[in-house]
């Protein structure tokens, strides 16, 4: 083991910026050994690395470490003062902004994880603190003067966007049905957002002047909120996905391998003449960029692995809409390389829609983290004989009061999307929410793929969505007896969500589709869901369940299914007899709970007739109603099996509640949609209790 000597360091900014992300990284353990390679290099010792000379740093020279992660800071502020000073960067790009308070909370993480490792060495008395050193302080000092300045700046003033609105009249007369966004409140709940992304059929926006003031101050910090940006635990959520992008590249690219192969051994990729081969080497070559570490934002002030996985999915799309791919299709051409360049296109977006979640565990810890603070902060102790449902409630509250003492992560999106100068779409998939497989079951010796989807659709005017190409080629993919059913909570019947609605729907019969694509609609808006308005006495349990029936059998297409209707009355006397004891008055949350059980055992009929290899609960984003579906099936099936609810079963149930809405929308789940699914679980769970021991 050699012990590296003193000398002068000389860093690249790559270097600095690697080193830090190793850092912020690592086990504070201290059996987890530190390295230096090439003189400057950190490295960890569990880390996969090819370098053949490591200087193991040794517990008793712990200056040589300091020294070296002093000078990383050092190399990291020069850096921010070449950019400050030469004002190469779009200071308006919210992605810019995102990037550096990214790299600047890994910074603050770095300084915090190298102080607490250092406390452990022993003989190590008196050193001082890298958090409280010059070097840490001169950065934060110059990116709070500097460099946050510059983004303030470009955030003040008139902007283009103002005039529009102030002159949309049309936006101030809007019902609440058509607008929804009059009230700031629901703004923050982030409830009807896409409707910022929308505009009407006359290209109006759907928001009034004084609702668009009231997110610019509210999302206006003062510099003494700038001064404590590295503990707002959002801003992790952009490195978060950068990770995730970069690992499920390297996945599509794995799992893609055959097919990528086949491409270039029919040397398909050197034709020069074709537009369609040269887009397809354009998102390969995304594809691998977005996949290499080297490109992840904590390790790069450019171009990173979301942009690059962007990149991807933009050819993907021109790829599929080009003429030459249309012709390939339409006209069934089969020769050799026709046929390899169709199948590689199909299979990467296969990948892409069956992809795994690449983050579980960070999110997970993520998750605790937020809930163990929330916990702190409520000052909430679990009573020790708590419901796992129940503490799921705790949880969820705690992550919201934790959330709620930071800047709004919804309300800064929506003031970076109104910022955009030019025309925006609502498009989830390239909105950073891209589907992803939830978990699978085995049913009928298939493999049945549960994915979480949103609408693969994308508009601008409200009444006009168009499919997602990727989504068409994904489809496409789809061996000729394999299915996907898509169960859809979009509102056919709002103003809102008909087009995305009637568009999906249209897949379902088309002569390409149709033997592998199905669609069923349920309803989760309703005043019949939600058992208000005329419904909110509707105790008689008869006439509860005759007025149920008829909005199954009116809303979801489910008339055409003959064995439906039997199913249904069945379903009905069992579920009440095996969870509510044959009661002769229905409570309003008896009603509640009765539906959410029904659409579980309802869910499994239709998993029976179509028998799908992919199923998927989608709305408009899969966030809040689509993924609680996911929990709730995913619960629903190990208690109906009276499967253990062991640690893991118990953490992969809040990793689907609780990461599509920190993930994508920076913002605790729903938590009346949360509430509702845990009541219809906890009372199947203390039902299937009872039985057990009787």
């Amino acid at each position: 083991m050699k012990i590296k000597t003193k000398e002068t360091l000389e860093l690249t900014i790559h270097d600095a910026l690697a080193n830090l992300s190793a850092i912020a990284d690592m086990q504070i353990d201290i059996n987890e050994p530190i390295g230096i390679v090439k003189k400057n290099k950190i490295v960890i010792q569990n880390e996969e690395f090819n370098y053949q000379t490591v200087d193991w740093f040794i517990p008793e020279n712990a200056e040589e470490l300091i020294e070296n992660v002093k000078e990383t800071y050092r190399v990291l502020l020069e850096y921010l003062k070449q950019i400050y000073t030469k004002d190469f960067i779009d200071w308006d790009d919210s992605k810019c902004r995102k990037g550096f308070q990214a790299i600047m909370v890994m910074a603050s993480d770095a300084a915090s994880k190298i102080d607490k490792y250092i406390e452990l060495l022993p003989k190590q008395p008196n050193l001082d603190k890298i958090a409280d050193s010059i070097e840490v302080k001169e950065l934060k000092e110059f990116y709070l003067s500097k460099i946050a300045k510059k983004f303030q700046e470009a955030l003040e003033g008139d902007e283009p966007w103002q005039d529009e609105w102030q002159n949309n009249e049309k936006s101030l007369l809007l019902d609440v049905e058509k607008s929804g966004l009059k009230d700031f409140e629901a703004l923050k709940k982030d409830e009807e957002y896409e409707l910022f992304y929308l505009v009407d059929d006359d290209e109006k926006s759907f928001f009034d002047p004084d609702l668009i003031r009231n997110i610019k101050l509210f999302c206006t910090y003062d510099e003494d909120e700038l001064k404590n940006i590295e503990h707002d635990p959002l801003l992790k959520i952009r490195v978060f996905l950068d990770k995730d992008y970069q690992m499920s590249a390297n996945q599509i690219l794995e799992t893609s391998h055959e097919a990528i192969d086949n491409y270039f051994m029919l040397r398909a990729q050197k034709d020069e003449n074709s537009d369609l081969v040269s887009l397809i080497n354009e998102a390969l070559f995304s594809l691998m960029l977005a996949s290499n570490p080297k490109n992840l934002i904590t390790h790069s002030f450019f171009k990173n692995s979301i942009e690059y996985f962007h990149d991807f999915l933009s050819f993907i799309r021109v790829i599929i809409s080009s003429d030459e791919y249309q012709k390939m299709i339409a006209y069934s051409i089969e020769d050799k390389k026709s046929r390899c360049i169709a199948n590689l296109i199909h299979t990467l977006c296969e990948n892409l829609f069956l992809r795994t979640g690449s983050i579980k565990q960070e999110m997970l810890g993520f998750i605790y983290m937020l809930i163990r603070k929330g916990d702190e902060k409520r000052k909430y102790k679990y009573p020790n004989k708590a419901s796992f449902w129940s503490e799921i409630e705790q949880n969820e509250e705690s992550i919201r009061v934790i959330l709620e003492a930071y800047p709004s992560g919804p309300l800064m999106k929506i003031l970076d999307v109104i910022r955009l100068e030019e025309n925006i779409e609502f498009d989830p998939i390239m909105q950073d929410n891209v589907s992803h497989r939830a978990f699978e079951i085995d049913h009928n010796k298939n493999n049945l793929k549960i994915i979480r989807c949103p609408s693969p659709t994308r508009q601008h005017i409200i009444t006009n969505a168009q499919v997602n190409e990727e989504f068409l080629g994904f489809l496409r993919s789809l061996k000729e007896d394999e299915r996907y059913l898509y169960i859809n909570f979009q509102d056919k019947e709002s103003y809102k969500e008909t087009a995305r609605c009637q568009v999906i729907e249209v897949l379902q019969k088309r002569t390409d589709f149709k033997n592998n694509f199905k669609i069923i609609s349920l309803d989760k808006k309703s005043d019949f869901y939600h058992q208000s308005g005329i419904y909110i006495n509707l105790n008689n349990p008869e006439k509860f369940f005759e007025e149920f029936k008829k909005e199954i059998l009116s809303k979801n297409g489910l008339l055409a299914l003959k064995e439906i209707t039997t199913f249904i009355d069945e379903a009905f006397k069992i579920i009440h007899k095996l969870f509510f004891i044959n009661k002769n008055v229905f409570t309003r949350k008896n009603r509640l709970d009765f539906i959410n059980i029904f659409y579980n055992f309802l869910i499994l009929k239709l998993i029976e007739i179509y028998n799908p290899n992919i199923l998927s609960f989608s709305c408009k984003d899969a966030i809040d109603i689509g993924a609680l579906q996911n929990m709730s099936f995913y619960a629903f099936l190990k208690l109906i099996k009276s499967e253990c609810f062991d640690k893991e079963t118990q953490d992969y149930i809040k990793w689907l509640i609780f990461e599509p809405a920190l993930l994508i929308r920076e913002r605790a789940i729903n938590s009346t949609n949360l509430t509702r699914e845990l009541s219809a679980l906890a009372a199947i769970d203390i039902s299937m209790l009872t039985h057990k021991n009787q």
